[in-house]
């Protein structure tokens, strides 16, 4: 076996180790889920309709497999009135500590991303727009976008963290051949950023979450528990996006 054998056998076996890893994490998530829907309690689904512009709807499951459109499938959450930020896509909701927090997609483009708070996902907070990168940053380094964020709890450090997706200029134009679609001059090259709050107030400059060398958008993050309060791992999947190898 040449050497380029043994790299393709030696990846392979590495991508086959992740996706078993990836599969048993995913089934522990699942079967946490279906416990947790004894009794009273559901599991919540937020979607869109269309390009996001008529609010946020919410659907309920007892399986995880059957969901059922709530409010009579109208939206719970109007978009705000934010100029050229008015949509309302990709939300994503946590409940902790009696309230629902909420982030999504405001726009195509722009460099924020919105977050509300509810005690009922009926009546809702001012909500309140979240740009994640300091102004201070150099042109090449400010987002062209900000998708898909989700929000999660971090127990260990005891705040929050808000994942998302992002293209910068300097990333987009490093002509690496690793945006959507595998050539130089695609518009979209993303790459998934961090920042984290307490108070959904302020909040830490984006960081670099994760960068394998290809564009990703998507974030699904879980956390592993072997006993009650006690965090064994982190289980993240980031999809790619790239269309062409």
């Amino acid at each position: 076996m040449n050497q380029k054998a043994r790299n393709q056998s030696a990846d392979a076996d590495r991508i086959s180790a992740w996706m078993r890893a990836c599969v048993a994490g995913l089934l522990s998530l699942a079967a946490v889920a279906s416990a947790q829907t004894s009794g009273d309690d559901v599991l919540l689904l937020t979607y869109f309709r269309n390009n996001g512009q008529d609010g946020v709807h919410l659907a309920t499951s007892t399986n995880g497999l059957n969901f059922v459109a709530l409010n009579d499938d109208q939206a719970i959450f109007a978009p705000p009135l934010w100029p050229g930020q008015n949509l309302t896509r990709d939300a994503s909701i946590l409940y902790r500590d009696g309230r629902f927090r909420m982030v999504w997609t405001s726009a195509w483009k722009g460099r924020l991303f919105g977050y509300a708070e509810s005690e009922d996902l009926v009546r809702w907070k001012e909500p309140r727009q979240v740009k994640p990168f300091p102004g201070s940053l150099p042109a090449d380094d400010q987002p062209d976008n900000i998708w898909a964020p989700e929000i999660h709890w971090d127990p260990l450090k005891q705040d929050y963290f808000i994942l998302f997706a992002s293209t910068t200029p300097r990333e987009r134009n490093d002509d690496d051949d690793s945006n959507n679609n595998g050539q130089r001059g695609s518009q979209y090259d993303n790459r998934m950023f961090i920042t984290r709050t307490k108070d959904f107030r302020t909040f830490t400059g984006a960081k670099l979450f994760f960068d394998r060398g290809f564009a990703l958008i998507d974030a699904q993050h879980g956390t592993l528990f072997t006993a009650p309060r006690k965090v064994t791992g982190w289980l993240t999947t980031l999809p790619g996006t790239r269309t062409k190898p």
